[in-house]
């Protein structure tokens, strides 16, 4: 009741604004220091702690629009949005997403969604899908942006998915937040967004009627878009996955599921592949999903020293935490290529109020 109240607020009295004076922007990197820094513990190397603000000279370049909502003077929620033109995609950009490996992506024009974030009473209210409609209407009628990128936690994967956006064949990415997954969506793909429920849907299709939807993406990116996935999130392969670890377990905990149990954690769970040496918490961040170990090992540091290192079997992560993420006492660092599965604490929730009993399993 209280969540579908806060939705209503939000639709009617958040909308979306483009940023254009310097005291919007200043009030969004109060805002981002507030929600990133002193909330979330994020190590962010642009942050400016005296000043207490987070921007960064990308913030301020040629194509970085920043959207808020709320009041000038204290916004409820903001997001980047990157634009570039057809083959002139900034080199961090091409980096991160792997874009010389996806066919056509250099003859279309594209965005990057980043810094989405909202004040706790709001998130997953109807204000994010607000936020992220009026931006997306907003580039692709401006620039014509085909495909929009992203990145998100392993945890937060289903909400992106519901939003329209697929993961992809590409590296994780590794950086003051932990372990992140590549993301994209595809503005012309009308089928797709009507099938997931995304609210962009709607967005897009009145861009299609008055003829501002980009509808010449080349071929070779449709197909890459429709059959690239990066996650093991199907729930027979998740639950095939955790069968082959508790054969490895020696006896421990993956071994000890019954089936009942193995069959919910495949069902909320889903499985990355993350290489070695690869930060999948930071120390100190905040710590919003549980890992499980399915293959290789996963050191724990607290500064250079490793306090502990985990095998087949383990958990490490927000076990179960209520309230606010608990802070991360170590580093979580892969010490050699792994799997893990990843429960997002809505995740967790859910299985301890539907069914305590495979919870305590």
């Amino acid at each position: 009741m209280l969540h579908q109240l806060l939705s209503n607020i939000a639709r009617r009295w958040q909308p979306a604004k483009l940023a254009a004076t310097p005291a919007e922007r200043r009030a969004i990197a109060r805002l981002r220091y507030q929600i990133y820094v002193e909330e979330q513990g994020d190590a962010h190397p642009d942050a400016d702690h005296d000043a207490r603000v987070l921007w960064s000279p990308v913030d301020d370049a040629p194509g970085s629009l920043h959207y808020y909502a709320g009041p000038v003077d204290r916004p409820a929620g903001a997001l980047r949005v990157r634009v570039w033109a057809p083959g002139c995609a900034p080199p961090d950009v091409c980096a991160r997403y792997g874009l010389a490996r996806i066919p056509g992506a250099e003859r279309v024009a594209g965005c990057e969604n980043n810094f989405l974030m909202f004040r706790r009473s709001l998130r997953g209210t109807a204000a994010v899908a607000t936020m992220m409609s009026k931006a997306a209407h907003d580039v692709v009628h401006r620039f014509g942006c085909h495909l929009v990128f992203a990145t998100c936690s392993p945890g937060q994967l289903p909400i992106y998915q519901a939003r329209g956006f697929r993961a992809y064949t590409w590296a994780l990415a590794d950086n003051s937040f932990g372990l992140q997954v590549p993301i994209v969506g595809a503005t012309f793909d009308l089928d797709h967004l009507q099938r997931v429920g995304s609210h962009l849907y709607e967005p897009m299709r009145r861009l299609a009627r008055v003829g501002r939807l980009p509808t010449d993406a080349p071929a070779e990116l449709s197909a890459f878009i429709d059959e690239e996935e990066a996650i093991v999130a199907d729930a027979d392969a998740v639950e095939a996955a955790l069968l082959a670890a508790g054969r490895t377990d020696g006896g421990g905990p993956l071994a000890r599921l019954s089936e009942v149990a193995r069959r919910e954690l495949a069902k909320r769970g889903l499985i990355i592949r993350a290489p070695a040496s690869a930060v999948v918490r930071p120390e100190g961040a905040a710590v919003y999903e549980t890992y499980v170990v399915l293959r290789g090992s996963v050191a724990l540091r607290r500064g250079p020293a490793v306090v502990a290192t985990l095998g087949v079997g383990a958990a490490f992560g927000n076990l179960g935490a209520e309230g606010a993420p608990p802070s991360s006492p170590t580093a979580a660092v892969t010490a050699e290529e792994v799997s893990l599965l990843v429960l997002s604490r809505r995740a967790l929730r859910r299985m301890r109020e539907r069914s305590p009993e495979i919870a305590r399993e």
